[in-house]
């Protein structure tokens, strides 16, 4: 394999893809997908807090709570009700005033205050609702406030807001899209124009064209990973750790568009083979959308060995010897994949010669 050849061939790929319609469209529509998903779900336009209160009395906390305009307040009349739609994520948390809470609070004692989070709710939103709540209190009472505050978590305090959750499936389809996309569709054209013949009569081989190739689409789907991991707040402490998963799951995006594309005729044929498997690339970050299916079964499908890493980097701040092991096997099934890359080239190599 030629140093130069190679470097000849990525030279040319990279001034011809801003040329293209492709490379824009494979820049673009993730980080589209990116916008839409996190204003659905309130990322870029955050939400306000939401309270439910239960007052058993005349309590003056409600009406304070219901004057601030960053707070979204409902009044419910019975606990077990808040504390179901505490539980299925309609409010951010709830507070139950017994009655006279004003009135104990005022004379010094030490009411309860029953105070509920949801295991899916914003530690943001927590925390505006809790630092609230106590300034409310202090105002009833002075400093210090006279109030023992109980804390419940309602539901799987170890749940994930959604939109966390997505961050892996937002990631995947960037680099999924760029890594296989681009270098499948580049060496498709290539064969459909005849460039690549006239590329291997040169002493440029089989190897140098195919590295080439993988270099641009790797350069573009790290790109746009990173940028995706960035925009939707998925970097921790660990950023050398962070690029190194993206990295990962880039180098096997490309594996797998430099053997389609040696192996399929034509770009309706790559668009059915991406249909239909499409549900092996993403069913790793389809279930970690649903936490109660046993997350085993994630492990099954290859894109798991970079999402896997990822989702516990990004949402539970790990370091990088917590996922070594899964990376490793993501390297070390990216290793088997440039080899059948190389089998399937040598192999189109020798059709484009007996043709």
């Amino acid at each position: 394999m030629s140093v130069r050849k190679t470097w000849q061939i990525f030279a040319r790929d990279v001034a011809m893809g801003p040329r293209t319609m492709m490379v824009l469209w494979l820049i673009v529509f993730p980080l589209l997908i990116t916008f839409v998903v996190r204003l659905v779900f309130g990322d870029l336009i955050d939400p306000s807090p939401r309270v439910g209160v239960v007052d058993f009395g005349s309590s003056s906390i409600p009406a304070a709570l219901e004057a601030d305009d960053g707070i979204d307040l409902t009044i419910v009349n019975r606990v077990a009700e808040l504390q179901e739609m505490v539980e299925t994520n309609e409010l951010d948390a709830g507070l139950v005033l017994d009655a006279g809470f004003d009135a104990a609070v005022q004379r010094g004692d030490l009411p309860n205050l029953r105070f509920f989070v949801g295991g899916e709710s914003l530690a943001s939103n927590r925390i505006v609702l809790a630092v609230t709540t106590i300034d409310l209190i202090r105002g009833l009472a002075g400093e210090p406030a006279p109030v023992e505050v109980v804390t419940e978590v309602i539901g799987d305090g170890s749940s994930v807001p959604f939109q966390q959750r997505l961050v892996p499936m937002l990631v995947l389809l960037s680099v999924a899209l760029a890594g296989i996309f681009l270098p499948a569709a580049s060496l498709i054209q290539d064969k459909t124009t005849h460039t690549i013949d006239a590329v291997l009569i040169t002493p440029a081989q089989v190897g140098d064209y195919f590295v080439a190739k993988g270099m641009v689409g790797f350069l573009l789907a790290f790109g746009v990973g990173v940028i995706t991991l960035l925009i939707n707040g998925g970097f921790t402490a660990y950023v050398g750790g962070n690029l190194l998963v993206v990295g990962v799951g880039a180098l096997m995006s490309v594996q797998i568009g430099l053997i389609l594309g040696a192996a399929i005729k034509d770009i309706q044929t790559m668009f059915t083979v991406w249909k239909g498997g499409g549900i092996i690339l993403f069913a790793p970050a389809v279930l970690f959308l649903f936490p109660t299916v046993p997350q085993w079964i994630a492990k099954i499908f290859p894109t798991y060995y970079f999402l896997g890493p990822l989702y516990e980097m990004t949402v539970n701040a790990v370091s990088v010897a917590d996922v070594a092991l899964d990376l490793a096997i993501g390297v070390a099934i990216s290793i088997a994949l440039a080899g059948l890359a190389g089998i399937v080239a040598r192999r189109m190599e020798k059709r484009l010669a007996a043709a």
